[in-house]
């Protein structure tokens, strides 16, 4: 038995230690005291296992439901209430994404109802506006004719309400003005339809009280013949879209180079 003192060895039944005489402890029953501890808890262990492996079943078999159960509860609803709207949110956006590159394209004004100013369009079919790098490209969807305005010809394009266009198309003596100008715009064959509505005035009945409809108009140099001429889209509400359009084009043009 080693002595905790100074270390020196001493008989296994020393109760004091020989050579300085410390007290000594007997370390093996410590040691057999820790192993019993351990049988102990071991066995404790063992009796629990036991008894959990008989019900193991059970308990797996209520486990699985009370899983099951918080899943059909609470991720039901937030897969239909989260996840699906964003899965498809995304599918959307990619969707979206595609057909602009498809069509080589930086933003698309889509089931804007044509009016006049282009050729083989008939009026009041729908169209797709896209804005592309150097131009802007105008599909028809009822009998997909294209039409294409470059920037570097395009000259003003805003959006106007029929009050405006009739009330600028027709002259202090009642009369209708060709096509329409306002503020350097021409508003081409819509100005002269909105204006004949009034006939001679503002006397008449049918002269607008009302906003009706809103139109994109986009004043042009014609390639051909020089002329400024207009395409006109209409719509019976301003929406963000058209705006966004509106302000794209006109980024465009305040970008474009001019000739000298």
């Amino acid at each position: 038995m080693k002595c905790e003192k100074c270390g020196k060895y001493n008989w296994n039944d020393s109760k004091v230690c020989e050579f300085c005489g410390n007290t000594l402890t007997n370390l093996s029953n410590k040691d057999d005291s820790r192993k019993r501890n351990r049988i102990i808890i071991l066995g404790v262990i063992l009796f629990v296992f036991i008894i959990l492996s008989i019900y193991s079943v059970k308990l797996v078999v209520y486990l699985l439901i009370t899983i099951l159960a918080v899943a059909i509860l609470w991720g039901f609803p937030l897969w239909l209430l989260v996840i699906h709207p964003k899965r498809k949110s995304q599918k959307q956006e990619k969707k979206e994404k595609d057909f602009l590159l498809s069509n080589d394209a930086d933003f698309v004004l889509k089931d804007i109802q044509y009016f006049d100013g282009v050729e083989n369009f008939i009026k009041s079919n729908n169209c797709n506006i896209f804005i592309q790098k150097d131009k802007i490209k105008i599909v028809n969807l009822n009998n997909n004719n294209i039409a294409y305005i470059k920037y570097s010809q395009i000259t003003a394009c805003d959006i106007f309400n029929d009050q405006q266009i009739q009330e600028q198309t027709i002259n202090q003596n009642g009369s209708v003005i060709g096509r329409g100008l306002l503020g350097g715009y021409l508003f081409g064959p819509v100005g002269l339809f909105l204006g004949g509505i009034s006939g001679v005035g503002a006397k008449n009945k049918n002269v607008i009280h009302t906003i009706n409809n809103y139109y994109i108009i986009i004043n042009y140099i014609s390639k051909d013949t020089n002329e400024k001429k207009a395409i006109s889209f209409c719509s019976p509400i301003v929406t963000s879209d058209m705006n966004k359009l509106v302000e794209l084009i006109n980024d465009k043009l305040s970008n474009k180079e001019v000739e000298l």
